[in-house]
């Protein structure tokens, strides 16, 4: 795409996300709706030059060089100058549709991931002879091994804003075993660790234990645990 068709194309952004008309983007860029709908038909036949794209940045507060990147590319805004109210307005609203977007994309791409790890959990748990026998709302699992014990699971996957697993008030809340995914590029493992071992370590704090992916720990403050001898510990169960 040519430039002269990626700063048509951002004019023409421009009057969708301001919710004003042609003759209202003219009049902001000192302009003449005349001249504008030349800029902006179809097939122009005179195309919107340096000069005048600085103008179109400056009236409506973007950066300088916004109007000439592709959209994805031209995104970026810049905070303008504190005495510049309508550009201050503007940046607001930019600043609250690119938050919204970004955590719908946020969330939909935390519930994906979930989705995927918890059928790669039930399928991790089939291979090792592990019967799932029931699953209790989210990421609670019962299972039964070949002994017919039954264990019950929680599967907690640490996310920024959701990092810390908050330990049950009560005792007879607590799961068998508490199932921590690790993730590296080329694979999944998963720390199973016996609440037993936490509840030793940890004492009677009811503070969210925290995972350490750097050092492979998990628990709070100077109080943790390795779970190294963790690691994919289907026999455990």
């Amino acid at each position: 795409m040519d430039i002269k068709q990626i700063r048509r194309d951002n004019a023409l952004r421009i009057i969708k996300e301001q919710r004003i008309n042609r003759s209202e983007f003219a009049h902001r860029i000192g302009k003449t709706p005349q001249v504008v709908s030349v800029y902006l038909r179809d097939n122009p036949t005179r195309s919107i030059g340096h000069k005048v794209a600085r103008e179109i940045e400056k009236a409506f507060g973007l950066a300088e060089g916004w109007l000439d990147k592709p959209a994805g590319g031209g995104d970026k805004i810049t905070k303008p100058a504190p005495g510049n109210i309508a550009a201050l307005v503007r940046y607001a609203g930019q600043c609250a549709r690119r938050y919204s977007d970004a955590q719908a994309d946020w969330l939909k791409a935390r519930r994906d991931s979930l989705r995927g790890i918890e059928d790669d959990f039930s399928d991790s748990l089939e291979k090792q002879g592990l019967q799932v026998t029931d699953i209790a709302g989210t990421f609670d699992y019962t299972v039964s091994n070949s002994r017919h014990q039954t264990r019950t699971i929680n599967l907690f996957l640490p996310f920024p804003g959701f990092d810390g697993w908050q330990p049950p008030l009560s005792d007879s809340s607590w799961p068998d075993y508490l199932v921590v995914p690790l993730l590296t590029d080329l694979r999944l493992d998963y720390a199973i660790i016996p609440a037993a071992m936490l509840r030793d370590a940890l004492g009677d704090s009811k503070a969210p234990l925290m995972v350490d992916y750097s050092n492979l720990t998990i628990g709070h403050g100077d109080k943790t645990i390795s779970l190294d001898d963790c690691i994919n510990r289907f026999d455990l169960l």
